[in-house]
């Protein structure tokens, strides 16, 4: 296995493990501060207010459905957009759902579909992130777009659970999960360099037995 493969692997751990370890919708429940509504999240096209919390959240980014979940909402829509299948999410987060979100396309959602579902909020906090996508969910219902200076799927982890948690109205429980995020990442990268420094002795003590062995194979042959 090579050492770039070995870290892709030790992320997608940490955040499948993140996604499948939210707290229930009991928790989420009891710590959701309905007084903090209205609220004000700032995006890359605005500010988008949210007058009470959401019920009926439609998530259409990448990631957004397995973001919401960690955070105990359950989307009634949600965009498939890694093809798991089922309900639109990885294995890590099978089970997640009381009942399975409608799924909508991801590149080029159907909005008539996701107008259907009535949703007071919409997630689309990492996709293409362009004017006339956010206009057209935005006649739908508020859309929370990508953070301001992002474009194009570039949204990162951190400023994706800011804006999904503040939506939702569990700021701080979004701050935990990054927080935890945080220090898994940490853990991986010191797992990472202590692998690559047991691994470093074997790696350079081969290099010279391979040369020792062509020069002797040289030899032979002249």
């Amino acid at each position: 296995m090579t050492a770039r493969k070995s870290v892709w692997l030790l992320v997608l751990a940490i955040v499948l493990t993140a996604c499948g370890s939210g707290p229930s919708d009991d928790e989420t429940a009891s710590t959701t501060n309905d007084s903090a509504y209205p609220v004000t999240v700032e995006t890359k096209f605005g500010g988008v207010t949210l007058d009470a919390r959401p019920t009926r959240v439609v998530a259409l980014g990448w990631g957004d459905a397995e973001t919401a979940l960690a955070l105990g909402v359950q989307p009634v829509g949600a965009s498939d957009w890694l093809a798991f299948g089922g309900d639109g999410v990885g294995p890590w987060a099978q089970g997640l759902y009381d009942e399975p979100p409608t799924i909508i396309g991801t590149l080029d959602p159907s909005y008539e579909q996701v107008a259907a579902l009535a949703p007071d909020v919409i997630l689309d906090t990492k996709s293409s992130g362009d004017r006339t996508r956010f206009d057209t969910l935005s006649a739908i219902a508020p859309t929370v777009a990508l953070p301001p200076g992002a474009d194009n799927y570039t949204t990162s982890y951190e400023d994706q659970v800011t804006l999904v948690s503040a939506a939702l109205g569990v700021p701080d429980t979004g701050a935990e999960l990054i927080s935890g995020l945080n220090d898994k990442f940490a853990a991986a990268a010191a797992a990472i360099r202590s692998s690559a420094e047991k691994r470093s002795p074997s790696e350079h003590s081969a290099a010279p037995a391979t040369a020792r062995t062509s020069r002797r194979a040289n030899a032979c042959s002249s």
